[in-house]
């Protein structure tokens, strides 16, 4: 039988996953960023680097590789996962990724724009993001 994993389970296994993606697409290696996922856990290291100060490395390593999609602040933000976080560490990963332009880039199209909620592409025109249901009212 099939045991459903819990949303903190699935969140550990979306860390990996960012590491995976990391290396793969940016050749990006987070040895340290898997170290701490596997010594606590994806929600403690979550939770542990948003707490330091600044933008880290890895972060800035995904930014020049046009990668930040692929970082731990891009996840957290996103539905299911922003459940496990309070308001002010959501409001750290968003600000770190608003400071390198992650909310502004688009698709080449005008009319096209992340949505707050899931950072997928939102038709302005809709205002409807078509992965998360989330509706603008801008």
């Amino acid at each position: 039988m099939d045991q459903v994993q819990s949303l903190e389970d699935r969140f550990h296994n979306e860390m990996l996953n960012v590491y995976k993606r990391a290396l793969s697409e940016c050749r990006h290696d987070a040895r340290i960023f898997l170290r701490m996922v596997n010594e606590y856990g994806g929600l403690e290291a979550a939770k542990r680097l948003l707490r330091e100060h600044g933008i880290q490395y890895g972060f800035e390593q995904l930014w020049k590789c046009d990668c930040l999609h692929l970082t731990m602040e891009a996840l957290i933000i996103k539905h299911p996962w922003s459940t496990l976080f309070l308001d002010s560490e959501i409001s750290i990963a968003r600000k770190r990724l608003e400071s390198l332009g992650y909310f502004t880039k688009t698709t080449g199209d005008d009319d096209s724009r992340r949505c707050p909620r899931c950072s997928e592409m939102v038709i302005i025109a809709g205002r409807t993001c078509g992965s998360c249901g989330y509706e603008s009212d801008d």
